[in-house]
């Protein structure tokens, strides 16, 4: 398509001479259209033959000096076609290419510069230096528009391109998610089912004492709320948004609730050898789902156990009447100063923390931030290194 207005130009001068005779060197414009066609027969070969691009560049340098040639024998510096060219430049920003769009440009702006050179009279011309001077700073500062334009389309193209790629493997992260809760759903429900089927079965055995049937009992409680702890948390991992969860809010009395847990949690106490001291008051009741909030403050004290082995755990309540602060503090391994940022994120665990705990998923505080703010509350976490952590959740009292 390139070639059309330079062969129908040649076609003219060649079919009705007369029309032509403005241009100074017609028969070097004829030579120009024929080199032109053959070095473009020749470069499409080769691109064809080695899929090289360099060889379309070494088209667009010779549309440069083709339409130089135009200029020439139409008046040089006088010339009504220098807009042409615009044309080799325009081509090489329409193609998005930021390296030859900004060669080309400059290429040509060099050689409009040097055309006075060819015409030595122009010299003793003040107004005419001036005027071509200007022609090539205004050509040039069009060409390097053409070059901004360019980056700037490439620009927001690898942007959209970058904002693609991660929104599709955000998608298959997503899809990973769903993947691995659904596996671990039926890879932790299933043995606790199974558990407290095994239980309920011993339980009926006419052979078991009285003693040791309070003690199934006891046992198939506990199974029974490990469940329920299992569904709300990976309920609440699950949901990509707090608007996903439904609350069931109840009147939550916050000291007996940490009471409870720390009946649930004695045996790993008893086993860290963790001294548990506590500063809460008679009553403090809140606004909130308490199974989601058992979970929530559950895993802050656990941590606050695994982590501080014969070590003292702080648990602390208090209240400035429109929030509660529950703080637990400990004197365990601590944070890194490099992990604290990280502490909620999915997954996530120190190196400390691995080395103490392998087995550990690292998704509790994750999903103790979700219930908690999904209560309207904040969570933050203050830890140095081998000294121990304070973990600190504020909820509202009144449901917003």
């Amino acid at each position: 398509m390139g070639l059309l207005i330079p062969i129908a130009l040649g076609l003219g001068m060649y079919l009705a001479p007369d029309f032509f005779t403005w241009m100074r060197y017609p028969q070097a414009v004829l030579f120009s259209i024929v080199s032109l066609a053959v070095l473009h027969v020749l470069f499409f070969a080769l691109h064809e033959k080695f899929n090289k691009k360099i060889f379309f560049t070494a088209a667009r340098y010779s549309y440069s000096f083709f339409f130089m040639c135009i200029i020439i024998s139409a008046g040089g510096l006088g010339s009504p076609f220098i807009f042409l060219l615009v044309f080799p430049v325009i081509v090489s920003a329409v193609y998005l290419d930021e390296r030859i769009t900004e060669h080309v440009g400059l290429v040509l702006t060099i050689m409009l510069a040097m055309l006075i050179v060819l015409y030595p009279r122009a010299w003793t011309d003040p107004s005419l230096i001036i005027r071509h001077v200007t022609v090539t700073v205004l050509f040039g500062l069009i060409c390097y528009l053409m070059h901004r334009i360019v980056v700037d389309t490439l620009h927001q193209k690898n942007e959209k391109e970058e904002i693609d790629r991660r929104l599709s493997e955000f998608t298959q992260i997503e899809q990973l998610k769903h993947d691995f809760l659904s596996v671990a759903q039926h890879q932790l429900r299933t043995p606790l089912a199974g558990l407290r089927w095994a239980l309920e079965t011993l339980k009926e055995d006419v052979g078991v004492s009285p003693q040791n049937r309070e003690l199934i009992d006891e046992s198939i409680l506990r199974v029974g709320d490990a469940i329920g702890i299992v569904n709300e948390m990976l309920t609440t991992a699950e949901g990509s948004s707090t608007d996903q969860l439904k609350l069931v809010r109840v009147p939550v009395d916050v000291p007996r609730l940490i009471k409870a847990i720390l009946g649930d949690l004695e045996y790993v106490a008893l086993v860290r050898s963790v001294k548990v001291n506590l500063n809460l008051p008679e009553k403090l009741e809140i606004e909130g789902d308490f199974k989601k909030l058992k979970a929530a403050f559950l895993n802050i004290v656990d941590n606050a156990f695994k982590y501080s082995p014969k070590g003292n755990v702080d648990i602390s309540v208090t209240s400035d009447g429109e929030k509660m602060v529950m703080s637990v503090t400990d004197t365990g391994i601590g944070i890194s100063e490099e992990d604290v940022p990280y502490v909620f994120d999915r997954l996530h665990r120190g190196k400390n923390a691995i080395s103490l705990e392998p087995n550990e998923s690292g998704v509790g505080l994750y999903t103790t931030k979700k219930i908690i703010e999904l209560h309207g509350g904040t969570i933050s976490v203050s830890s140095v290194l081998g000294k121990g952590t304070t973990v600190t959740a504020y909820l509202p009292i009144k449901a917003k």
